[in-house]
């Protein structure tokens, strides 16, 4: 995925395969000018040809930021191929209301990513807190039969719950909720005084290890959820024992994730020498 912004125009986000030419992002800049200001596409090249940037190529770090995303999308995507609904499992309200729960989890990891990479980190923090409500959703309403017990959880409680199989998951929805629930000390850090003594609020920051490593770890909660909470429903199980429903401390994905965080350490280190 790439995007092109302006702030007069806002952003435009298309595939990054797409990117057939290396002007398309000048193209689209054009076409999203002419859309906002009703006039041609020819009439706004030629007015505002010399004034939009030239396409920028995508950095080293840009490109080890996508890694981590990619390898955590294709984490979720592998475990939901090995979920097979069987008839011999039990198939209880509660089992089928975490499969529901779970379904939209891909889109929510993806917005959130947008985000980040348009630099908005309170607001892709935000959805990721939303999803890691809802993952431990899913996971403390598989054990319910009725109802009644699914209308009784609440986010807190489910975090709670969802500590048993996942503890990291209290740290994280705590330094989530900070963002989401943003005080004087969240909005001081994008705040700054220039040198002639002017006020500067930052628009936006670029994702680092902070936000990859919050999108890897609830990918590796997603699998945590869906499995406990569909044992006896997958071909397969590589986070948890399915005889014990106990998380497996030696998950492949884990090593995976931080070889990943790793290597954008690293470019952003080279980067800042």
């Amino acid at each position: 995925m790439r995007w092109i912004s302006h702030p007069a125009i806002g952003a435009v986000i298309y595939p990054a395969g797409a990117a057939k030419t290396n002007d398309l992002s000048q193209k689209l800049s054009f076409a999203t000018a002419a859309s906002v200001l009703g006039i041609s596409v020819a009439h706004a090249e030629r007015t505002y040809k010399d004034v939009l940037p030239e396409p920028t190529p995508q950095t080293a770090e840009h490109d080890a930021f996508i890694s981590c995303y990619r390898l955590a999308a294709r984490h979720l995507e592998e475990a939901r191929a090995r979920f097979r609904s069987s008839p011999e499992a039990d198939l209880t309200l509660g089992v089928f209301a975490a499969s529901i729960a779970l379904q939209r989890i891909d889109d929510t990891l993806s917005s959130a990513h947008i985000l980040y990479q348009l630099g908005q980190q309170l607001e892709g923090d935000a959805i990721a807190r939303y999803m890691l409500e809802q993952i431990a959703w899913a996971y403390t309403a598989f054990p319910a039969v009725s109802h009644e017990e699914l209308d009784k959880i609440k986010s807190h409680a489910a975090i709670s719950s969802f500590k048993k199989i996942s503890p990291g998951a209290g740290v994280l929805y705590g330094s989530l909720s900070r963002s989401t629930h943003a005080g004087n000390s969240t909005h001081r850090a994008w705040f700054d005084i220039t040198p002639d003594g002017k006020g500067v609020v930052t628009v936006s920051k670029q994702p680092g290890l902070t936000q990859a490593a919050t999108l890897l770890e609830l990918a590796d909660m997603y699998v945590l959820a869906l499995e406990a909470s569909q044992n006896g429903h997958m071909l397969s199980y590589e986070a948890i024992d399915p005889a014990t429903g106990s998380a497996l401390p030696g998950r492949a994905f884990l090593s995976r994730a931080q070889d990943a965080l790793d290597h954008l350490r690293v470019t952003i280190g080279t980067r800042e020498e």
